[in-house]
């Protein structure tokens, strides 16, 4: 489980319905996180990602946060912090363009 800072570049996180071609669900780019909920879960990632450009990124992986927090505990808060504040406004993003598409 990683969750990547990307720093330079442009990926696509793509999705493919049941029996349909792959769709663009999201774009990232450099300041932004990847990763977010399969790191934070522990589950499977539930999308594939394509490069849409030379990508440059940062990997931190469960057990780098886990030895972060042994010296700096409040460390550990900030990033699942972050985290929550991240997953919360790309669900809410979705749920708005959801209602576009159904309505």
């Amino acid at each position: 489980e990683e969750l990547y800072l990307i720093t330079r570049g442009q990926l696509s996180v793509m999705g493919t319905p049941v029996g349909g071609q792959p769709r663009r669900l999201a774009t990232v780019s450099a300041g932004m996180v990847l990763g977010e909920l399969a790191f934070a879960t522990g589950r499977a990632r539930t999308s594939v990602v394509w490069a849409d450009s030379q990508v440059e990124c940062y990997a931190l992986s469960s057990s780098d946060v886990a030895d972060l927090a042994r010296e700096h505990p409040a460390a550990e808060v900030a990033i699942l912090r972050n985290l929550v504040g991240i997953t919360g406004a790309r669900a809410s993003r979705m749920r708005s363009e959801l209602a576009l598409v159904t309505n």
